[in-house]
């Protein structure tokens, strides 16, 4: 309602007397909801008071709604609702949604259902009881995902608490999921079932005050992605017991991911009045029995039984991280060989366009060499055919004109015959030197048409050598482009490679701080079984036995023991007595025997084989059975024996 009114209620019966005036006789007055079943732990109090009227005769009857402050103070804001109804025994259930302290002894905190994969998870459930209800309150959840199960248990007649216990699977799945926790009372004709609230906190104890606590729309259960490094396994049994029996527990332990230490194993949750000595289970060992005795003077009571361990654990936090890192180191890794691999191949492209145009422009200079010199042949070859035709004209012209001097001298009469003979002989050098221009001219000619012939192959290698001088020009610019757009390329490659370094010096600092960060670490864990729902009735005898020569038996040999019962709570049936033997324990026998209901004492002989267990044996019972009201009842009496050879 959001009220600030602390409310103090009041009854009184009225009285009228005989004068007509009226007293009134306070038969209540109540402050706040006495109702808090999670302590300290969950505080619940509430400002509104409840009470029960058990009227105890007719009349008249006041109630009285006060603010426990209103002398002091008034405002519009004090508001009441009151509400007056019959009695109707009921009540509500609130889950804590907690996470459990590591050694179980701290008040759990607020968290969520966080399971790893083959552990059990405790969650605390609170009955508010209404209007005298007192029954037994059956727990259990409800829309379990696969991979996820809960024992049921029970809040005792009368009590208001117990544990409900969630378990993964070894393969679960990870996974999140809303779950529900219901209970149910009464009988199998007409059950009452609600549905738990859940409970969180809004924070711890602050500067000396309580927690607070608040209501949460729903309880979420989540499986994690490691596995508890142990589990700790208690097969579901026989829930009903009396005072004064024994009750031994085999637990398992399956451990995981190399883990051998030392679990240390006790039972949380034990009434009063009830031994449960601590055990534990050393390391290359997976079982033990654990031995649980109900007390003759343990109260009758519906209890729910945890079976805890603590073991110190190499625990890696978030190994996942480390993996995850590595990752990232290979593939930074693999960027940079991708990147270098970039690199050369730019550079030998690089490499390979800078040769390209060496070659080239090698090539061009040599075409153009090529060129030049035919170009100086050619030239030679016309000035010497020009120089070769010069001669034989001149030869030529001195031929006619010795031939014209000799027809001179011969037409001549006087002319002497040594003029003639000059004359003649100048013809013939003149004919001599013609026909030897001749030949010349001959050798010029073939000269001529090779050079023609040349300067046609020139002229066609001119023109193919223009062309690939012209291609080779190109392709040097091209190759030029190449060589500078491979440059550009390189230094890209160049700084990727320094980019991808980097991430990689990056990649492998997270990868030792997540390494440094999940190396294994001894941590102390506490891990819990899954629940045994203990019922305690009464007993219905004491038994005390009388075992001879302090219990040493011989092997092959029998010892008698007498047992004395003293029956109690009415039980007035007769009992069966049977010796009864732990797990490990052979060789040891005893035929049962009968007491009547008007007998007192039984005896029970105990024969020991030849090949009966050496040593001193513990955890042996002699028990009585009977017909307890409807149930067979059994109460027990420890024997100490110790077979020798």
């Amino acid at each position: 309602m959001g009220s600030i009114a602390d409310p103090l209620l009041l009854i009184e019966r009225v009285i009228t007397n005989a004068d007509g005036t009226m007293t009134y006789n306070r038969l209540a007055t109540e402050d706040d909801d006495k109702q808090n079943p999670g302590g300290a732990d969950l505080p619940t109090l509430s400002d509104d008071p409840s009470f029960r009227l058990d009227v105890p005769e007719d009349g008249t009857y006041r109630i009285r709604l006060r603010d426990r402050y209103g002398d002091t103070r008034g405002d519009p804001r004090l508001s009441y609702r009151l509400s007056v109804r019959p009695p109707k025994a009921d009540f509500s259930l609130v889950v804590f949604d907690a996470f459990p302290s590591a050694d179980g002894k701290a008040p759990a905190t607020s968290g969520a259902v966080s399971l790893r994969k083959g552990a059990s998870y405790e969650l605390n459930v609170y009955a508010y009881r209404r209007d005298g209800h007192a029954d037994a309150i059956q727990l259990m959840a409800e829309n379990l995902p696969a991979g996820i199960t809960c024992r049921p248990s029970v809040i005792g007649p009368g009590q208001t608490t117990a544990k409900l216990v969630l378990t993964a699977a070894i393969d679960a799945a990870e996974q999140l999921a809303p779950i529900q926790i219901v209970g149910q009372s009464g009988s199998a004709e007409s059950p009452v079932k609600h549905a738990a609230q859940v409970a969180t906190l809004v924070h711890d104890p602050i500067n000396g005050l309580p927690r607070t606590a608040r209501l949460t729309e729903s309880l979420v259960a989540g499986v994690m992605k490691d596995e508890q490094p142990f589990t700790i396994v208690v097969d579901a049994m026989n829930a009903e017991f009396s005072q004064d029996q024994q009750l031994l527990v085999p637990v398992r332990i399956e451990k995981r991911n190399g883990f051998d230490g030392k679990v240390d194993l006790s039972f949380y949750g034990i009434p009063g009045e009830v031994d449960a000595p601590n055990v534990a289970i050393e390391p290359g060992q997976t079982r033990i029995v654990a031995r649980i005795y109900f007390k003759e003077n343990a109260p009758p009571s519906t209890s729910t039984i945890l079976v805890q361990g603590t073991a110190a654990v190499p625990y890696r936090r978030n190994p996942w991280q480390s993996d995850r890192a590595k990752v990232k180191v290979t593939e930074a890794e693999a960027t940079v060989a991708a990147q270098q691999s970039a690199v050369a191949t730019v550079d030998a492209g690089l490499k390979d366009a800078q040769q390209k145009v060496v070659t080239l422009t090698e090539q061009v200079k040599t075409i153009t060499a090529e060129l030049a010199t035919y170009a100086t042949q050619q030239q030679k070859l016309r000035d010497d055919f020009s120089k070769a035709v010069a001669e034989q004209q001149t030869s030529i012209e001195a031929l006619v004109a010795v031939q014209a001097k000799l027809a001179t001298v011969n037409a001549t009469v006087n002319s002497s015959v040594d003029e003639i003979n000059v004359a003649i002989l100048a013809v013939k050098d003149a004919s001599a030197a013609a026909d030897e221009v001749a030949k010349k001219l001959d050798t010029l000619n073939i000269a001529a048409a090779e050079l023609a012939k040349q300067v046609v192959a020139t002229k066609e290698l001119e023109a193919t050598k223009a062309k690939e001088k012209t291609v080779a020009e190109t392709e040097v610019v091209n190759k030029t482009k190449d060589v500078e757009t491979s440059q550009a390329a390189l230094t890209v490659a160049q700084k990727a490679v320094e980019t991808a370094t980097q991430s990689k010096a990056a990649a492998d600092e997270v990868l030792k701080k997540a390494e440094e960060a999940s190396k294994p670490n001894n941590v102390n864990v506490r891990v819990i079984s899954e629940p045994l729902v203990i019922k305690i009735h009464a007993a219905p005898a004491k038994l005390t036995a009388a075992v001879p020569d302090a219990g040493a038996i011989k092997r092959g040999a029998s010892v008698p023991v007498k047992v004395t019962i003293a029956r109690k709570n009415n039980f007035a049936a007769n009992l069966k007595l049977t010796l009864v033997l732990p797990e490990g324990v052979t060789g040891l026998t005893a035929d049962a025997v009968d007491v009547a209901a008007d007998q007192t004492e039984g005896t029970l002989a105990i024969t020991a084989a030849a090949d009966a267990t050496v040593g001193d044996l513990a955890n042996i019972v002699i028990r009585a059975t009977g017909d307890f009201n409807g149930r067979m009842a059994s109460t027990d009496v420890p024997v100490a024996l110790k077979v020798v050879e």
